[in-house]
């Protein structure tokens, strides 16, 4: 998967093929959880690493990679234990 760095719109929010509208004005770093941010950056990590791999990039130059993702995920993991007390 390659960024599209050309996804500017004159509009406030923006679509981004596979992820939906977007509002790219707006900061979300504040609401990583309440709206679902993290889980976003999750699965663009994940295929992240995938597409490396798919490219032929050997598993060990992405290993830092999943270190976060294994991170994030026990991060969600913890998040959504503490949700459901």
């Amino acid at each position: 998967m390659q960024p599209n760095f050309d996804l500017q719109s004159d509009t406030e929010a923006l679509y981004v093929d596979g992820i939906g509208h977007i509002a790219q004005y707006h900061h979300y770093i504040d609401k990583l959880w309440s709206h679902g941010v993290i889980y976003f950056v999750r699965d663009y990590l994940f295929r992240e690493i995938e597409a490396r791999l798919e490219a032929g990039a050997r598993p060990k130059s992405v290993r830092h990679l999943v270190d976060r993702l294994n991170t994030l995920n026990s991060k969600i993991r913890a998040h959504e234990s503490e949700q459901c007390r």
